[in-house]
């Protein structure tokens, strides 16, 4: 399993490569800080990408809440 992130925004021109908040590590522990990372603008490697899209009613109760709605698209 990879990390786990939510979408905070999405850029119209390439919309594969939003702004996440990586949430969840991807050993599934839940980050005591969350922080923002934009999929646009990756300059180390391998660049992460996103690999499915999950509802956030079924990803789990651990993903913390938050003001930010997520994007689905």
């Amino acid at each position: 399993m990879g990390e786990v992130a939510i979408v905070k925004q999405i850029h119209p021109h390439v919309p594969l490569t939003p702004v996440v908040l990586l949430v969840k590590s991807a050993g599934n522990t839940l980050l005591s800080n969350p922080h923002e990372l934009d999929l646009c603008g990756q300059i180390e490697t391998p660049h992460r990408s996103i690999a499915t899209i999950q509802d956030p009613h079924h990803a789990g109760s651990a993903l913390p809440s938050t003001s930010t709605r997520s994007h689905h698209g």
